[in-house]
């Protein structure tokens, strides 16, 4: 009895300095984590209305070409919508889907996430069919309920599949970056692993990705720590947000419009995303160019219906965005060179394609810049951007865009 009373005084003796430790480990670790921004736009606008009953949103992308939000439920269906949940179509796809990305907004393809098992099925919106069934068994890990959970596609115009698929994890929180043969071989089913990284090393249950050509960033989304981080396409953190809710599985961005889907229904946007001080009205497909291959940036303008129906032109400039020029009272983010004489004097002409046009009703544009193959080499190394002013019917400049960059490659 004497030597038990002994153990048990020894083991309450202990415990206050197990406590005490305890407590600086998770002093120490909540030193290391960084702090969270409060999300933009709360308390968000709920969309969703015209969903069927039942549907689990799991995943989420937005279509730049189609302006419209694709989302699929681990129900099987693929439900297509405008940005404010409105005109609502729904189509069974079947299978566990858990995530879906758009890899070139010119065709008709999107690629959804199936995570039992773990593959990317290749689906074609104009037959409703998918196409190929890429499998990432031996890829990703098979934690059954816990594997791909999120996808999307960074584009670079230098690959010659046009990008790669980061495809996320749920179990272990892990971005697989992967290629697939999308222009190579159209008929291959063939699947390579370039490499991995870990958004967030002190969280799993990851379950959204999205990839932000304005920025060159990537969102991931965290359901059980209700986190949302931005982070370099190699993992290197930037910034994160408490993001209110449960079950966040769904993430798409449009312009500065965030979405939201949680797996028990509710599918919430927030705007503006990720700054309340302004929204990009200017973005473009890709970032780069070969000038051995020739290529094209699609450039999308949205600066909001309320400029529907006024006159927009492209400006570009090869000297840089600062400090820029004064344009009555806004500042347009280009220097002054012979390239923005160009572009202001001699409008749609080539390499630039549609820059001077009218807006649609809904204050939405496009305008290309066109590299054909076998353009000189001499330009390599060249960043051009672009930026665009809408003019009102007084040729009062009413608007300007912020600037996207345009690299030539060999």
């Amino acid at each position: 009895m004497q030597h038990l009373g002994h153990c048990l005084d020894s083991k309450s003796q202990q415990v206050p300095w197990i406590r005490l430790f305890v407590v600086i480990s998770w002093v120490v670790l909540a030193s290391h984590l960084p702090s969270q921004s409060t999300l933009p736009g709360l308390p968000g606008a709920l969309i969703g209305a015209a969903l069927p009953p039942g549907l689990e949103p799991s995943g989420a992308v937005f279509h730049s070409r189609q302006r419209k939000l694709y989302v699929v439920s681990d129900t099987g269906v693929l439900t297509s919508m405008a940005i404010d949940g409105s005109a609502a179509n729904n189509t069974i796809v079947g299978g566990d889907l858990e995530a879906v990305c758009v890899a070139d907004p010119m065709t008709n393809f999107i690629y959804l996430g199936l995570e039992v098992p773990n593959m990317i099925l290749e689906y074609d919106l104009a037959s409703s069919s998918v196409i190929r069934v890429f499998d990432l068994t031996g890829i990703l890990p098979s934690p059954g309920a816990q594997g791909l959970e999120a996808l999307t596609f960074v584009p670079d115009a230098a690959h010659p599949e046009g990008g790669l698929f980061h495809a996320g994890n749920q179990a272990d929180g892990v971005v697989y970056v992967l290629s697939l043969p999308l222009r190579s071989n159209p008929s291959s089913t063939a699947v390579q692993l370039i490499s991995t990284y870990q958004p967030a090393p002190f969280f799993t249950d990851l379950s959204g990705l999205h990839y932000d050509l304005a920025s060159q960033r990537i969102y991931a989304l965290f359901d059980g720590p209700n986190r949302l981080r931005a982070v370099t396409t190699t993992g290197a953190f930037i910034q994160e947000w408490f993001v209110p809710g449960l079950h966040q599985e769904a993430l798409a961005l449009d312009g500065c419009t965030l979405v939201i889907g949680e797996d028990n229904g509710p599918i919430t946007t927030y705007t503006p995303f990720p700054s309340p001080g302004g929204c990009p009205t200017f973005s473009a497909d890709v970032v780069s160019i070969s000038l051995q291959a020739g290529g094209t940036q699609h450039m999308m303008l949205d600066p909001g219906a309320s400029f529907g129906g006024q006159a927009h032109l492209v400006l570009g400039s090869v000297s840089g965005t600062f400090p820029g020029v004064a344009v009555g009272t806004f500042l347009l983010p280009l220097n002054v060179d012979p390239y923005l004489l160009f572009t202001l004097n001699q409008p749609n002409t080539p390499p630039l394609a549609n820059g001077l046009d009218l807006l649609d009703a809904q204050g939405m544009g496009s305008a290309d810049f066109v590299i054909p193959p076998l353009t000189s080499p001499a330009f390599a190394g060249i960043i051009l951007h672009h930026a665009f002013v809408v003019v009102d019917g007084g040729l009062v400049v009413t608007h300007v865009s912020n600037a996207v960059p345009l690299t030539l490659n060999p």
